[in-house]
């Protein structure tokens, strides 16, 4: 190894004869040529052009003079466009120009730059977004594909915001297909979960984790809810760190784990208890149905949640000073304060009912507010204080017995409290303010429970219901079959299979809407028929969806009322053969049940019989038992001899002005007119009851429309003269034929 060093430096010399290295050397010439410029006076190179420095020769540009920031006004430098280094920094000014410069350096720039920029200008901040185009320009000068596909592909391998602003971009635009970075990340983290269980339990949690992917590509499939990355994820964590738990407790396996190694996992962290117990029911009921353990060990456990306000809460006298505050408008109080706890005082409105109140949800002149998830109800409506009070003031009974001796305190206290707003604010209902005086309410009559069905008749109706569901859903598969060896029906090739091939992708449209799609006369296409066949085999008939839904109702035990409004929405795929069904009573609350099996295949069954659900509009395909399609609508529906309108929840809302006055309409041609309990309240509405005496069900009789109430029978009637009767419809005075 060679010992020569600098004498300056300590370096290393590489030739014989020298006594400094090389970097000292050039420092030396560097040095030597060097000598004072003309111009400025500090030693450096002189060029020969100039015979100044470099610095001379070479100023560059002068410094801008300050200016007033056009932004914000600051006399400062101004670093582009008019505005300061701050407001320039968060200008959206720069994404524009950073897209509009790249486009000027590429010799082929793609057409959608420019829109790329438009579209992150309201989305990122201007340096995120500028960082952004930078690291897309490398990507379009890496020599490789600038197609779209191949963008958001190379893309998402590096990751970073830029990847997920390209893959919202370019999807929401139709220029690529959404990769599956998402799954390929939501699989990583799932596998992290599954390497960290011990390996005499980690067979067990694989299958179950390949159950839960199952159970959601199903649900995919169907075009139902399906649990998200993070619901699988948070079930497998719960199952991990239990795993890991019963590996200290000295447990074998799975199948010798009992009810209080889970106790006592939830009990170490009780905040969290009721969300590993969520995960721990899953896996179980799995492990269970795969005879991994005789019994679940977590079936019988419960997690107690606290329900209700439990902080501290103001005494009587500080909410009487509150409310005096509130209401006397003075004007050190803010309109915010007075309205938030008015709110929060007097109806219990929660932070995030006042968060979500909108000014379309006030009504000034009707002095209603409407809160976000609570009934349509203002101070015009006296329905809840009605039904609160016609407990204090029972219809009179023939039993003495019945008559209670005391009313109770806290009805009692509700009393006093509504007749204290009344005296305050004087804005109490006239109807409530009769009930607060003592008048009786009358309550509906009771009625005689039906008879149950015999098991002989509960075997009869399943057989049939049964037998009408496999013959339609086998003659709904052969009209697919047949439709799809077929094509487009012609004049001289006119069939049923060519109808139903057309019918598959049209929808229920029936003989007119064939007609109009060939373009032929509507009798022409009746002549040759065929229509209302190839229908019935592929769009199911009432009488099957009907049979369909009392199976169903076998089958689960679902009351009616839970079956009537059950939308797609509400099944949960739990696995190949499980399904969570989430419903809601009329009468109760929402609930949720796993469906037998017999209930699951029927499901899918429906599912897959129901194919017009793709031609429905979006609102109608997410019922679940979508049945026929309307052939008309209000515009250009053929004159009708009968009209017939129903009641419900619909009617005693309220109708819009397009339903009374199609109701208004269509009387005047109807040879008979006449309606369904509350459906009075809409003729009502619509000015066809004037002047006459209709009858409503009597438990809505204090609910009825304005007008004059008839003593002696208590139905609502009206002393005008009519100013708008229908054909052949019965004479003023009379009482209509309503149910």
């Amino acid at each position: 190894m060679c010992s020569r060093t600098c004498v300056r430096c300590g370096g290393k010399i590489g030739r014989i004869g020298r006594e400094i290295c090389s970097l000292c050397l050039v420092k030396d010439r560097r040095a030597a040529a060097q000598q004072p410029c003309p111009r400025c006076g500090k030693p450096g190179r002189v060029r020969e052009a100039t015979g100044w420095c470099g610095h001379c020769s070479h100023p560059g540009r002068p410094p801008s003079p300050d200016a007033a920031c056009r932004a914000c006004g600051l006399v400062t430098h101004l670093e582009g466009d008019g505005l300061c280094v701050p407001r320039y920094t968060r200008s959206p000014h720069r994404i524009t120009v950073r897209a509009e410069n790249l486009a000027a350096r590429l010799s082929d720039p793609p057409p959608w730059l420019p829109g790329l920029a438009d579209y992150l200008v309201p989305r990122h901040n201007a340096t995120a977004a500028c960082q952004m185009i930078t690291d897309l320009g490398r990507l379009l000068r890496d020599g490789g594909a600038v197609h779209p596909q191949s963008l958001l592909e190379r893309a998402g391998a590096r990751g970073g915001p830029l990847a997920r602003a390209l893959e919202d971009f370019f999807t929401s635009h139709g220029l690529a297909l959404a990769p599956d970075h998402a799954e390929r990340r939501a699989a990583a983290r799932r596998q992290r979960r599954l390497d960290a269980i011990p390996a005499v339990l980690r067979p067990a949690v694989t299958a179950f984790s390949e159950h839960e992917l199952t159970g959601r590509h199903r649900a995919q499939h169907a075009g139902t809810r399906p649990p998200c990355h993070n619901t699988i994820e948070g079930h497998l964590t719960s199952v991990r760190d239990f795993a890991r738990f019963i590996t200290t407790r000295d447990v074998a396996g799975w199948a010798t784990v009992s009810t209080g190694d889970v106790e006592a996992f939830l009990a170490a962290r009780p905040s969290m208890a009721a969300h590993r117990l969520a995960g721990l029911r899953r896996f179980f009921r799995f492990a269970t149905r795969r005879r991994l353990v005789l019994t679940d060990p977590a079936k019988a456990i419960t997690s107690a949640q606290p329900w209700g306000f439990r902080g501290p809460s103001l005494i009587l006298d500080q909410q009487r000073e509150l409310f005096r505050r509130w209401t006397s408008g003075a004007g050190d109080v803010h309109p915010h304060e007075a309205l938030t706890g008015l709110l929060a005082l007097i109806h219990a409105a929660t932070t995030q009912e006042i968060r979500y109140l909108t000014a379309e949800a006030i009504a000034p002149a009707a002095q209603a507010v409407s809160l976000r998830g609570r009934p349509p109800a203002d101070q015009g409506d006296p329905g809840p204080a009605r039904r609160q009070l016609r407990q204090e003031h029972p219809r009179p009974s023939r039993n003495p017995a019945s008559h209670p001796a005391l009313v109770p305190d806290p009805l009692a206290r509700q009393r006093r409290m509504l007749k204290g707003f009344d005296a305050v604010t004087g804005r109490l209902d006239p109807g409530v303010r009769e009930l607060l005086a003592g008048r009786a309410y009358s309550p509906a009559p009771h009625r005689r429970a039906l008879p149950p069905y015999s098991e002989t008749e509960w075997e009869r109706l399943t057989t049939t219901c049964r037998m009408i569901v496999d013959e339609s859903y086998a003659a709904h598969r052969r009209a697919l079959a047949a439709a799809e060896r077929r094509h487009a029906p012609r004049v001289d090739d006119w069939s049923t299979g060519n109808l139903a091939w057309l019918l598959a992708r049209l929808g229920p449209v029936g003989t007119p809407g064939v007609a109009a799609h060939l373009g032929c006369s509507l009798n022409a296409a009746q002549k040759r028929g065929g229509v209302p066949d190839a229908s019935a085999g592929l769009f199911p008939h009432l009488s099957v969806v009907i049979a369909y839904r009392l199976l169903f109702g076998v089958y689960s035990g679902i009351v009616p009322d839970g079956i009537d409004d059950l939308v797609v929405d509400a099944i949960d795929w739990a696995g190949d053969a499980t399904i969570l069904l989430s419903y809601v009573k009329g009468r109760t609350a929402a609930e949720s049940l796993t469906l037998p099996r017999k209930a699951v295949r029927l499901l899918e069954q429906w599912l897959a019989h129901s194919a017009l659900r793709s031609h429905a509009r979006s609102e109608a395909a997410r019922q679940l038992w979508l049945g026929v399609l309307p052939d008309h609508s209000l515009d250009d529906h053929p004159p009708l001899d009968v009209l017939l309108v129903p009641g419900g929840v619909g009617a005693r809302r309220g109708a819009s002005n397009t339903m009374t006055g199609w109701i208004r309409k269509a009387a005047a041609d109807a040879s008979w007119v006449t309606s369904v309990c509350t459906g009075a309240f809409l003729l009502h509405e619509a000015g066809l009851a004037r002047g006459r005496r209709v009858a409503t069900h009597h438990a809505f009789e204090d609910t009825s429309p304005p007008a004059a109430t008839s003593p002696s029978s208590g139905m609502p009637a009206t002393s005008s003269p009519a100013t708008s009767s229908p054909a052949k419809a019965p004479p003023p005075g009379s009482t209509w034929p309503c149910r």
